[in-house]
């Protein structure tokens, strides 16, 4: 017969086995998070150099897979150690689902990038299919946070998983944003792609705010004024910093001849246009600190609002 000695170690077993594998969970969370946040980027380049026929953005491609990649290799491993058994994961089987199909998107990068750089595709099968990829991976967060067991921790992973969901839905519509753009037009069906990807944030935000009315969500988007979007929101912020500096920092940004970075800045509308429909402003033209004393300023004026 066991004694209740040996009871008491087995559930002090037990503590510490579930501890173990909420450390493991919260780094793979941790980790999938800057998968995502990698293979967001590589959408991104990947959309501006399909859309610009080659043109753009060729030189970005190969060090951003190496960053994907160097990490996918990272979660990979967590997944290794999150396995060992069947029954080793609480909703394992769910979560381990949501692993496999992560892991088959994973093994299919090396063909999606082939075609990409040989332009066999366009940018909106380019686009699905990260989208596809990054989807699977926001599962494993969310399979991941239901499989804690200390309920904080949960919270907190749920609350992880859904920055990210909401982050994606911003991501989404700045790749759909930087193809339209580069290729310098856009039809109709996909103005209403557009909007459609608009419409997921609304319904994102609205789930925040209903859990938080008096939260604070900051969302950075492109053509927010010239599309009017700005109107979504309680408040519109404009960054902005002095030509010259736009004109510098673009061309050293986006690698462009002077004439192409002053095209490519003719084709948007004014800052000073811009700045007339702020109720703030953040001037980036000088160093980094001073940039950071006028967003913490700004992040107090709103909390004042409230």
């Amino acid at each position: 017969m066991k004694s209740a000695l040996s009871f008491l170690i087995a559930a002090r077993e037990c503590e510490i086995g579930e501890l173990e594998q909420l450390a493991l969970t919260s780094a793979l969370v941790s980790l999938v998070g800057r998968l995502i946040h990698a293979l967001q980027k590589e959408r991104g380049i990947s959309n501006v150099y399909l859309g610009s026929q080659g043109r753009r953005f060729g030189e970005q491609r190969a060090p951003q897979a190496l960053e994907c990649d160097e990490l996918a290799l990272l979660v990979r491993e967590r997944f290794e150690e999150l396995y060992s058994g069947p029954h080793s994961v609480r909703n394992g089987a769910r979560l381990f689902a949501r692993i496999a199909a992560v892991l088959h998107g994973l093994d299919e990068l090396p063909d999606l990038r082939e075609r990409i750089g040989a332009r066999t595709l366009g940018a909106d099968e380019s686009t699905a299919a990260f989208v596809r990829l990054i989807s699977g991976l926001l599962a494993v967060v969310f399979e991941a946070a239901d499989s804690a067991n200390d309920p904080q921790i949960s919270r907190a992973l749920v609350a992880m998983f859904n920055f990210m969901q909401g982050k994606e839905f911003t991501g989404q519509e700045r790749a759909f944003g930087s193809a339209a753009f580069v290729s310098g037009s856009i039809d109709a069906e996909r103005q209403q792609r557009w909007l459609h990807l608009i419409e997921s944030q609304d319904r994102w935000l609205t789930e925040r705010e209903n859990e938080d009315p008096d939260g604070i969500a900051v969302v950075d988007a492109a053509l927010m004024i010239e599309s009017g979007g700005y109107k979504r929101f309680d408040r519109l912020i404009v960054v902005w910093c002095e030509p010259a500096i736009q004109l510098a920092r673009l061309m050293t940004r986006d690698r462009l001849s002077e004439s192409e970075a002053a095209k490519r800045i003719a084709s948007q509308m004014p800052q000073e246009e811009k700045k007339r429909y702020a109720d703030y402003l953040i001037d980036t033209s000088g160093e980094f600190a001073e940039t950071r004393r006028q967003v913490e300023a700004l992040w107090q004026a709103l909390q004042s609002e409230l």
